[in-house]
């Protein structure tokens, strides 16, 4: 009963406005939520050792990575030579990104560091579509911010090849793509 009794004086207190309870406001970081292609990059893998970028074309009309897959299967690559594919709308989506298994298990292929990306298309015939434009120029970001590689280790197969190649291609933008990297990383 004398409980009661306290508890009512305490809450006509309160209503009045004489006691006040303390609240405590709890800051939360806003952090930005992660995009699709973030999602497919994953996390940043600490034992890893990625210094590179290289660009290359399929230097075919049409493919996806399930079909490179098995090519390089046949060729006794062991499998999807590159770490991503984006597609050009013919094996899969315009701008698709897919993952392949040698990033997934974060192995080097034959140059140790290098991540291997490849956009579907001939661009000896072609410019890459905007939507591949778009995915390459976000995926290589994310992979710049994770790994920290720096704009000048971006480069073209041709670049690094020991035959000669034009691959990623004569319509390929290249000098655009470093600079539409710059403004947005």
């Amino acid at each position: 009963m004398r409980l009661l009794k306290y508890f009512f004086i305490f809450l006509i207190f309160y209503i009045g406005g004489c006691i006040t309870v303390q609240r405590r406001e709890i800051k939360v970081p806003i952090t930005k939520p992660k995009d699709k292609i973030e999602i497919l990059v994953g996390p940043k893998y600490p034992y890893s050792r990625w210094r590179y970028i290289t660009i290359h074309h399929s230097a075919t009309d049409e493919g996806s990575a399930c079909v490179f897959d098995r090519y390089h299967r046949q060729k006794g690559m062991g499998g999807l030579f590159y770490h991503f594919v984006i597609g050009n709308g013919t094996g899969s989506g315009d701008g698709e990104l897919e993952v392949g298994w040698r990033w997934k298990g974060q192995v080097e292929v034959n140059r140790p560091y290098d991540i291997q990306i490849c956009l579907v298309g001939n661009f000896n015939k072609a410019p890459p579509t905007e939507a591949q434009m778009k995915t390459l120029i976000r995926l290589i970001n994310v992979l710049r911010r994770q790994y920290n590689i720096p704009i000048k280790n971006i480069r073209r197969h041709k670049d690094v090849a020991k035959k000669p190649t034009e691959c990623p291609g004569k319509f390929f933008p290249f000098y655009r793509l470093l600079r539409e990297l710059e403004e947005e990383f």
